[in-house]
């Protein structure tokens, strides 16, 4: 009797604690090229739905970039949205445990050519 009730206190346990983990903010690495350089390698964590913000507003760079990760299965969605110059870009990217992604971007209105490459390390 008491191994049951043991039992079904961990599934309770068990069942409270998925929802938490799974709305952990994942971590993330980005690698911002510019002209193939890379400028930037900043490691962040963002809650899911929630915004992250990356900035390259020094010159001569232009570039600041918004994104929201969402769970699409065991997979993260990456809604971008990616301005410099004046103009503006909303990519979107999923990415895996195991397989980075990758956009790459060059303003119409002339400027550098920009590469923001992302792995998850969570």
């Amino acid at each position: 009797m008491k191994s049951n009730r043991l039992f079904a206190l961990a599934c309770v346990i068990a069942l409270s604690l998925s929802p938490a983990a799974a709305q952990e903010a994942p971590r993330l690495l980005f690698e911002v090229s510019v002209d193939g350089t890379v400028v930037a390698r900043p490691e962040m964590r963002v809650p899911l739905g929630g915004e992250g913000r990356l900035s390259l507003d020094k010159e001569p760079y232009d570039l600041q970039v918004r994104f929201t990760p969402t769970l699409s299965g065991d997979d993260l969605r990456l809604a971008f949205t990616i301005t410099s110059r004046g103009e503006e870009a909303r990519p979107t990217l999923l990415i895996s445990r195991s397989i980075p992604g990758a956009l790459d971007w060059t303003p119409r209105a002339g400027g550098q050519r920009f590469r923001i490459a992302i792995s998850r390390l969570q």
